[in-house]
């Protein structure tokens, strides 16, 4: 109990408590958040609104026991361990980036501790990815890229890193920053991306660019293996999220890739095949540039739909792609249809149609 009264708790900085009057307060997240809650002091002592007052500040229990002279200590504390049950009220030491999650989805984040996310490609948005993932908390990442640095002078100002020495392996110098990094794999042989996906627990496609080739590779492993993953990546001012795929019941990347390359105008498709053809060949050997906003924008998405999958197997991604396009500030949501026959995932389809 002395423990209890002695620690230091707050409100949860993410939520706005609005009294509306001595007895009643509104608690959101947001003007038009879902997250709203009502308290109501039925006993009308005026306790809550106290307690909301002294701790938007860290104090303790005995701090505002002692300040209020209240000597039956029972309601506060219950009152205030309903509010931690609810993270409205949270410990001075907890994690105030998981705070937000634990408050909006009730996500139990200590469950993720064990889980091994393994990140392709640690460049001008994986480097980011890796960076919030940790920042949240995830503690073990497997790494893979083929890719080294060019030109330090430039890259030093895209890439999330502190150091950026000139000849380095993106992954090598991820390992080097993030203790958290367990194994690295610095190309994209099949054997190597075998033992990547069959390592992982979880696997985030972040490249800053679509390589066609590698995509099916590692397709074809997560089918094989029965991996979850998430393809991300930059086209220039384009911005790509989704899908999830999961195996067996969504889409795999070989639906994706034809029905993406059909979403383009007719007038404009010989000139992006020529153009993607073009960057698969060239993608380990040239920097391909974006605005490193447009990749933490990107990230941030990615990270939350990550997130959002591992705590409760729910996401905005499953059979869907967000595509922004920076240049004209344009937002598509594409759906993805699962074909019956797709040549890449047909064993694993849970799809049937008895016509076909």
């Amino acid at each position: 109990m002395n423990n209890t009264l002695d620690e230091e708790i707050l409100v949860n900085p993410y939520i706005r408590v609005i009294p509306i009057n001595s007895n009643e307060v509104l608690i959101k997240h947001s003007g038009q958040s879902g997250y709203s809650k009502l308290f109501e002091d039925e006993n009308k002592s005026g306790l809550m609104g106290k307690v909301f007052k002294f701790f938007k500040k860290p104090a303790t229990i005995n701090n505002f026991l002692s300040l209020y002279d209240i000597e039956e200590a029972d309601d506060v504390i219950g009152f205030i361990q309903e509010c931690k049950t609810e993270h409205i009220i949270l410990k001075k030491t907890d994690d105030i980036l998981n705070s937000y999650y634990k408050l909006l989805f009730n996500y139990k984040i200590d469950e993720l501790a064990d889980l091994t996310i393994g990140i392709v490609g640690l460049g001008i948005l994986g480097s980011r990815v890796l960076s919030m993932l940790t920042n949240l908390g995830l503690q073990n990442f497997i790494l893979i890229d083929d890719r080294e640095v060019q030109n330090s002078k430039i890259e030093e100002k895209y890439l999330h890193y502190r150091e950026v020495p000139l000849g380095k392996k993106y992954v090598k110098i991820a390992k080097d920053e993030y203790s958290n990094v367990l194994e690295i794999y610095d190309a994209f042989s099949t054997e190597y991306i075998e033992a990547f996906v069959k390592e992982s627990d979880f696997i985030i496609y972040s490249q800053d660019m679509l390589r066609s080739n590698l995509l099916h590779k590692l397709n074809s492993a997560c089918i094989e293996h029965n991996r979850v993953w998430l393809l991300s990546y930059i086209d220039g001012s384009e911005c790509y999220a989704g899908p999830i795929f999961i195996p067996g019941s969504t889409a795999c990347f070989n639906e994706v890739e034809i029905q993406l390359d059909a979403s383009y105008p007719t007038y404009a498709r010989n000139d992006y095949s020529l153009y993607r053809e073009y960057v698969d060949d060239i993608a380990s050997e040239d920097m391909i540039l974006t605005l490193p906003h447009y990749a933490d924008t990107l990230s941030g998405i990615v990270c939350n739909e990550v997130f959002k999958y591992l705590n409760s197997s729910n996401t905005s991604l499953s059979n869907s792609v967000v595509k922004i396009d920076m240049e004209n500030m344009e937002f598509d949501y594409i759906n993805i249809l699962k074909y019956p026959r797709c040549p890449a995932c047909k064993k694993n389809s849970g799809f049937k149609n008895m016509f076909l």
